[in-house]
This record gives structure tokens, C-alpha cells and sequence, in this order.
């Protein structure tokens, strides 16, 4: 009976230390990415900066780029919700910057009409991406 009582005595036990070990590894007590409490251990400084250059260059990137709306439904294409005909897209994409980029929505369109919209943006050499259907 005494061998009993010695096993125990501790309430905590291995399971007790293994979860308690855990949580003080995985983030308990404000363990961050760039160290503890962000300015302890880890040396956070690179990450800081790393940081702060992109978010400059995509602050920048945001004030010069302009988007373009492209919806095609049957044979009526829509140019940021202003109807166009295929003559003024292949027009409109040429005179636009570099850094125009497109979305192409394909709302029941008819396909040469919609093929005619892409072949006039790959041509330009344009940076599209063709959405999902909308309903």
C-alpha cells in the first residue's frame, strides 16, 4: 500500500508537464514570429524592415496602377459598366498605361465576342484575369 501512495503524490503528472510544456513552446505567454514579445529573443529587426520596403512599394504601386472592369454579356461588352463596342476595347487597351490591369467577366457571353475581348488583351500584352461567372 505504501507504493501506491508514492505514485501519487504528484497531481500534475507526465501528461500535466507535457501539455504545460507545449503551451509555453506554442504560444502561450506572447511567443511571436519575430521573438518574444517581438523585441526579446528574436532578432526582428530584418522582418520590420523587410516589411515596411514592401508595404512602401505596394503604396506606391497602388497610387499609379488603375483596374478596368471588363463584362461581356452575349455580345454586349460593358467597360467599367459603359458599353463598348469590340473596336473601342482594342482601342481603349491600347491607349491605357502599362499598368492597367483587367478583370474579364464572362456573364453568358457569346463566345467570339469574349474570345475577340482576350485575344485584344494578350495581344497588348495586357495583365488580365478572367473572373468567374457571375449570377
Amino acid at each position: 500500500m505504501a507504493r501506491k501512495d508514492n505514485k501519487k503524490k504528484s497531481k500534475f503528472g507526465i501528461w500535466g508537464w507535457l501539455v504545460a510544456a507545449l503551451v509555453l513552446v506554442g504560444g502561450g505567454f506572447g511567443v511571436t514570429q519575430g521573438g518574444w514579445l517581438d523585441g526579446g529573443l528574436g532578432d526582428s529587426t530584418e522582418t520590420t524592415e523587410t516589411m515596411t520596403n514592401e508595404t512602401s512599394s505596394v503604396s506606391e504601386g497602388n497610387e499609379e496602377a488603375k483596374h478596368v472592369n471588363i463584362t461581356i454579356s452575349q455580345s454586349d461588352i460593358l467597360w467599367d459598366n459603359e458599353a463598348v463596342t469590340e473596336d473601342e476595347v482594342e482601342s481603349r487597351v491600347s491607349n491605357e498605361e502599362d499598368s492597367t490591369t483587367y478583370t474579364v467577366t464572362d456573364e453568358n457571353a457569346i463566345k467570339a465576342t469574349y474570345d475577340s475581348v482576350i485575344e485584344t488583351l494578350i495581344d497588348s500584352q495586357a495583365d488580365f484575369q478572367e473572373a468567374e461567372e457571375q449570377f
